[in-house]
């Protein structure tokens, strides 16, 4: 997370891999807004003002090597309190 203009905080959403040792982006062309507001939540904050976007972004880490992606689809109704808790 980074710091955005007027204290917003923002940043992208990657899982990190404990079998392979990899840190890889959520690329889920299906994430919605309340998985986004479930994340939010999960990590400690407000999920009111909650948003998302999809872009590529492979220039925001360069020494991340993105070779493949572990996200399944997940449907989160927005009352879950962790991601792995979505359908």
């Amino acid at each position: 997370m980074e710091d955005g203009a007027k204290g917003k905080l923002k940043g992208f959403l990657h899982f990190y891999n404990a079998t392979s040792g990899e840190t890889v982006p959520s690329c889920d062309k299906h994430f919605t807004i309340r998985n986004a507001q479930v994340v939010c939540s999960e990590l400690g904050f407000s999920s009111q003002n909650a948003y998302h976007w999809l872009t590529p972004q492979w220039s925001y880490n360069p020494k991340i090597r993105i070779v493949k992606t572990y996200m399944e689809p997940r449907e989160c109704r927005g009352f879950e309190h962790s991601l792995e808790q979505c359908s």
